[in-house]
């Protein structure tokens, strides 16, 4: 195993046991179904044509091609290249996260699609022209594996999506304040193409913006919602006294603009890299 990989896991491995003691600390009880109260941010009309990640992938699929899209959740992804292309077979462990996408096909009579459930390196799945992955890696723990398995499903190309800093970034602040030391981020763009080279897969890489803009403005109707929304994210018990510290970090991070709660700082610009390999 190389050093990019070791350090990769050593990265992961530390962001895991942070999260158990946040944990342990507030009694959290993690759901079953983690993604399951998220779905409604993941699902988007599959008509939609201002999508830059979608007009950048269709740039490379045939409508022959058949997809697999690991780790797919809701189909944002998933249901537009449906419509552009032969089959898209979805893996993604939230169960909730697949019915939302099975009712989201039914509604726009989207029929070539297939939803697999469970961790992707524990399905047994067939082939596919192509395997997209995105947005998922960042906090596998078995990179190594879990790449190489991209790679035998593809008969002609892996492409993964990845931003240099993994989305749930923005959260930061909160969990800082609340648990009263630094986060530790999961691994992103950079990390990953190390570990892709170690590998001996030489991507080719472009960086595109990604659809909501240079800065998403992240956002909530009222405190309460607010606090819905980021307590779970950040592994806070209903009740607890770290949900009554997140209420203070949210009066003091977020402002009421008019339009609903939304970050005073944005932090900084994510960059959106895709990245492709033939197999």
């Amino acid at each position: 195993m190389g050093n990019h990989i070791k350090t990769w896991q050593k990265i992961v491995r530390q962001h895991h046991e942070q999260t158990i003691h946040a944990q342990n600390a507030t009694l959290f009880a993690e759901p079953k179904d983690f993604w399951k109260p998220f779905t409604r941010f993941f699902t988007q009309d599959p008509t939609r044509t201002s999508d830059s990640e979608i007009n950048t992938l269709l740039k490379y699929l045939q409508p022959d091609d058949t997809i697999l899209d690991v780790g797919g959740g809701a189909g944002r992804l998933a249901l537009p290249i449906a419509l552009n292309s032969k089959h898209v077979e979805i893996v993604d462990p939230s169960a909730g996260m697949l019915d939302s996408l099975t009712e989201t096909a039914a509604k726009f009579n989207i029929q070539n699609v297939h939803t697999t459930h469970g961790e992707w390196l524990e399905v047994n799945v067939q082939n596919a022209t192509i395997v997209i992955c995105a947005h998922v890696v960042y906090g596998i723990y078995e990179i190594s594996e879990f790449v190489d398995k991209l790679s035998l499903h593809a008969d002609r190309e892996v492409i993964l999506l990845s931003f240099d800093a993994p989305p749930i970034s923005w959260l930061s602040p909160f969990w800082e304040y609340v648990y009263q030391e630094k986060r530790i981020a999961v691994p992103g763009l950079k990390e990953l193409v190390s570990v892709l080279w170690e590998k001996d897969i030489f991507p080719n890489i472009e960086m595109i913006e990604p659809s909501e803009g240079k800065r998403k403005k992240r956002g909530y109707d009222d405190i309460e919602i607010a606090i819905e929304n980021i307590a779970p994210r950040i592994f806070i018990s209903k009740g607890s006294k770290q949900e009554e510290k997140l209420r203070q970090a949210i009066k003091i991070f977020m402002i009421d603009n008019g339009d609903g709660l939304q970050m005073i700082d944005q932090g900084p610009e994510r960059h959106l890299a895709i990245i492709r390999w033939h197999t």
